[in-house]
């Protein structure tokens, strides 16, 4: 296990978990809510959703249905404005502009870290360490491949971050940086995973932190469900699950049918 470094005067930072969610993901957001709160011991920070109302809407009814779990949960609609898509082109039609809501992470000046979660992730284990982890850019790898976890390295392409979860400190935070992301974001013609791709060329030779696979375990990648015994060996290790691809309140992929019922316990909670 790693050693967790401390930072000065935590207390008195600010902190903000962030998501991108339209009302039909909705459901996503409430599963990883009641993940949060089972697995953080005194969870109290604000918890921002971002939407777009043509790329990502967001209806009222979505909106109270977290409201009722938590007064806490707020409410950033991206205007059209401020979203710059011209010229861009999204390679696979599943993919739409609502993914680069994510970037809007990035420009969140009022909070001295900012915890970036996507829609379908949820906390299986104790998680709050993440909120004193330092590193100006922190993220866990989206392949499995030989590298040193938990220590700052020259980021390249063939380290990949997956943006299922984000840990996003001042030096990042900042309309510089969303400036320098949004001329990435339009100086594309072509992408597979909009965000993900911006993201990870705007971070290409920038020192950044890698975490444990824990931290982002993508459920189709590790485990399907012939591999359900593997998962019993490490679930008490394991931080964090990412329900890529169709999702378990859309209906799910029979191949992780047995995994997503641990989604279905928290949504239910």
């Amino acid at each position: 296990m790693f050693n967790q470094k401390k930072i000065k005067n935590y207390y008195n930072m600010t902190i903000l978990y962030l998501t991108v969610a339209s009302t039909d993901y909705i459901d996503g957001v409430i599963a990883l809510y009641k993940s949060i709160i089972k697995h953080h011991s005194n969870f109290n920070f604000d918890f921002k959703v971002v939407y777009h109302p043509k790329y990502c809407p967001l209806t009222l009814e979505g909106k109270e249905r977290l409201t009722k779990l938590y007064n806490r949960f707020i409410f950033q609609e991206v205007s059209e404005e401020e979203f710059q898509v011209i010229n861009m082109k999204i390679k696979h039609p599943r993919f739409n502009y609502a993914c680069l809501l994510s970037l809007f992470a990035f420009n969140q000046p009022n909070y001295d870290k900012v915890i970036f979660l996507d829609s379908d992730v949820i906390f299986i284990n104790k998680f709050e360490q993440i909120e004193t982890m330092e590193g100006d850019f922190i993220g866990v790898i989206d392949k499995p491949i030989k590298c040193p976890f938990y220590q700052k390295i020259i980021k390249n392409k063939s380290l990949q971050v997956n943006v299922g979860l984000l840990i996003i400190n001042k030096k990042y935070n900042n309309l510089e940086t969303f400036n320098g992301l949004i001329q990435i974001m339009n100086s594309k013609h072509r992408v597979k995973l909009p965000d993900q791709e911006v993201i990870n060329d705007f971070f290409d030779g920038k020192e950044i932190v890698f975490l444990p696979l824990e931290y982002n375990r993508q459920i189709r990648e590790f485990y399907p469900n012939d591999k359900l015994e593997e998962f019993e060996k490490n679930k008490n290790k394991e931080i964090c699950l990412h329900f890529c691809g169709p999702k378990p309140w859309h209906g799910g992929i029979p191949k992780t049918s047995e995994m997503e019922k641990i989604w279905w316990e928290y949504f239910n909670l």
